[in-house]
């Protein structure tokens, strides 16, 4: 394969969402292609038990590249977890094709989250039935909620795991570990949350900056300061045409990659078809953790939470399936900011100096 066309398939899959834009991938090239690592260091925090969301994550990263390779004219022969490395995530071997599919391809670095308001007016049906199509071989399930109390049900979930997150000292630490707080210090990680991208005003900022230390954090929950955070944090999914819901049959790495795949699909098929998006990951996350790891590292206070938002979400969703990703669906202005990428040479092994 050419070295400019491997290069294309890496940055499109260096171009995929992480958690709080974290990127806990490496790409190394080999002669047969290229495998796609774990970097557990920057995927490490509380909420990503035995690294379920981090395989989501590269379930993201694995679909965009396979898209790049279909629009540049190759097809995609992926082996996940060739090896007894855990940190080998999959390989990916390349072979020349007579048919080039682009669909997608262009919407890869249009993709991006948006925590603006959406308008409430509800995704139309055929806009669903088109979205709902991304689910291609991948066994997986996509469903979307557009009826406003359903809606607000989710809303008042979130604002549930919102409120264990603002009162966990570990999930707190890893918001903020991820948090940019100027233009200086994003450009010069190139990774995590600008301030920008938040859609804060300038209060709401100047108070984030402060709950940024967990000391006084702390102090303000004991005026329960955690739940007023997810209450607000939540009247955001209450503004949206629709819920959408990923799921997936297991619990298995391999689903995990699966649901990974799905929701990028999705999201970049809603991007084309001109839809804002903002995913939700403290749900399926959070209660990933509950369900594979137990009440190990939460409060009594906190397990009593989980366990009555995942009481009530089994009303919402199947209990046995898979909770991968849930997001916000709908139309909104362009974000205030987006999120940037760390340079190619910090994330690809075995690279010539001419990639940059």
């Amino acid at each position: 394969m050419e070295h400019d066309i491997i290069t294309k398939i890496i940055a499109a899959g260096h171009a995929a969402p992480s958690v709080d834009n974290c990127q806990p991938w490496m790409f190394r090239i080999e002669a047969a292609g290229l495998s796609i690592l774990l970097d557990e260091k920057r995927a490490e925090f509380f909420g990503d038990y035995q690294f379920t969301a981090s395989y989501v994550t590269m379930g993201a990263v694995i679909e965009n590249m396979t898209i790049c390779a279909a629009a540049s004219g190759y097809s995609t022969r992926i082996n996940t977890f060739p090896s007894d490395d855990p940190s080998t995530v999959a390989r990916l071997e390349f072979t020349k094709s007579t048919t080039t599919d682009s669909t997608l391809y262009d919407q890869i670095g249009r993709r991006c989250t948006n925590r603006r308001k959406y308008a409430r007016t509800p995704l139309n049906n055929d806009a669903i039935e088109s979205l709902k199509e991304v689910n291609g071989n991948y066994h997986g399930t996509v469903r979307f909620f557009t009826e406003h109390a359903t809606i607000k049900r989710f809303a008042r979930l979130a604002s549930m795991i919102d409120s264990v997150i603002f009162s966990h000292r570990l999930l707190h630490a890893n918001l903020f570990r991820w948090l940019r707080w100027n233009a200086k210090e994003t450009a010069s990680t190139r990774d995590g949350m600008p301030l920008n991208s938040l859609e804060l005003g300038v209060l709401d900022a100047f108070f984030f900056r402060l709950l940024s230390s967990w000391n006084f954090q702390a102090f303000c929950n004991i005026f329960g300061i955690h739940h007023l955070i997810g209450f607000i944090n939540s009247r955001l999914l209450i503004h949206a045409g629709a819920i959408a819901v990923i799921t997936v049959p297991f619990r298995t790495r391999e689903d995990y990659l699966k649901g990974g795949r799905i929701f990028e699909r999705f999201w970049l098929k809603a991007t084309q078809e001109g839809y804002a998006v903002q995913p939700f990951g403290g749900i399926p996350f959070i209660l990933t953790r509950y369900a594979l790891g137990g009440a190990e590292g939460f409060s009594q206070a906190h397990s009593q939470t989980i366990n009555e938002v995942m009481a009530a979400l089994s009303g919402l969703i199947d209990p046995d399936e898979t909770l991968v990703m849930l997001a916000r669906v709908g139309i909104a202005e362009d974000p205030t900011s987006r999120s940037l990428r760390r340079p190619l040479s910090e994330v690809v092994l075995q690279m010539s100096s001419e990639v940059n």
